[in-house]
């Protein structure tokens, strides 16, 4: 079991890298998009100094518990924002064919 919660844990300090990278590239190339990124930088950034707290062993358990709560707070806050716009998307009655 151990080593299945240690593969998790390097697969997401290495996905969490990624978003920040493609955070980046989009800030760099999209400037407008900078305030949309808000959000998927600080979910990557707190899923980041985690996992690299956790691996150095620096963070108490206690610590853990925290960072992890408030890192699927911000999961869920994303989620739910991202739900709330698909829904104003879709009140706007535009199914999306040109005509």
């Amino acid at each position: 079991m151990a080593t299945a919660i240690g593969a998790f844990q390097w697969l997401s300090l290495g996905a969490f890298a990624a978003i920040l990278a493609v955070v980046a590239a989009l800030a760099w190339r999209r400037p407008e998009t900078r305030l949309l990124l808000v959000f998927p930088a600080a979910w990557a950034v707190l899923g980041v100094l985690l996992y690299a707290g956790v691996f150095a062993g620096v963070l108490p358990g206690d610590t853990v518990l925290i960072w992890s709560a408030a890192h699927r707070f911000l999961a869920a806050v994303m989620i739910l924002g991202e739900l709330l716009a698909l829904c104003l998307i879709l009140q706007d009655g535009d199914d999306g064919y040109d005509s």
